[in-house]
C-alpha cells in the first residue's frame, strides 16, 4: 500500500511539473516560438484538474487505509482432547471346581492370583 501511494504521488507531482512546463511553452508560442498558438490553446488552464483528482484520490485512500483499525487475527478452532474411558478388565468366569487364591511367587517376590482346585 505504501509503495502504491508513493508511486501515485510521484506521478501526480510529475503531472504538476509538466503543467508548469506547458504554461512556459504556451508563453513562448504567443511570442512566435514553437508549433503555434492553436495547439497549446486547448490546454490553457485545465492542466491542474487531473493531478488534483489523482492527488485527492491518493490522499483519501491513504487516510482511509491508515485510519482503519488493524484486522484481528483469524479465530482458530481447537477441537477438545478426546476423553478416554478406562474400561475395567474383563476376566473370564472361574470354571466350576476352582477358586481364585492369592499365591506367593518366589520368582518376582510378589503375590499373584491363581486358580486353585477346590
Amino acid at each position: 500500500m505504501k509503495k502504491l501511494t508513493l508511486t501515485l504521488l510521484i506521478v501526480s507531482l510529475n503531472a504538476i511539473a509538466d503543467e508548469h512546463y506547458s504554461h512556459h511553452n504556451h508563453y513562448n508560442n504567443h511570442r512566435g516560438y514553437g508549433n503555434g498558438y492553436q495547439e497549446d490553446h486547448r490546454r490553457d488552464g485545465d492542466d491542474w484538474i487531473l493531478p488534483a483528482i489523482l492527488g485527492g484520490a491518493i490522499l483519501g485512500s491513504a487516510v482511509y487505509g491508515y485510519s482503519r483499525p488493524p484486522t484481528p487475527p483469524p479465530a482458530y478452532y481447537y477441537p477438545p482432547a478426546p476423553a478416554y474411558q478406562q474400561v475395567p478388565p474383563v476376566y473370564p468366569a472361574i470354571p466350576y471346581g476352582y477358586h481364585q487364591q492369592s499365591v506367593f511367587d518366589p520368582n518376582c517376590n510378589c503375590y499373584k492370583y491363581a486358580l486353585v482346585p477346590n
